[in-house]
């Protein structure tokens, strides 16, 4: 994994659910790529499990989530 993806990951595993929410609302994401990080990361579920509760296919939440990770490293870094 991206090291700087890893790094996006220990942050939000460091917060409580209602301020890692807030956290990625306040960076450039689309809406889809906001709520699979959310529902991965943030609430636990798998892609499996995202990908019905958001009603998009297995590799379309993989997709999302590993594009959001890079828009909230480049945010990040500059």
């Amino acid at each position: 994994m991206n090291p700087y993806h890893r790094a996006v990951r220990a942050a939000l595993a460091g917060m409580e659910r209602e301020r890692a929410v807030r956290w990625l609302a306040a960076h450039p994401l689309d809406q889809e790529e906001r709520d699979c990080i959310a529902e991965i990361d943030v609430y636990g579920h798998g892609a499996v499990q995202a990908a019905d509760r958001l009603f998009l296919s297995t590799e379309t939440v993989k997709r999302r989530r590993r594009t959001g990770y890079g828009r909230i490293a480049a945010a990040l870094s500059g």
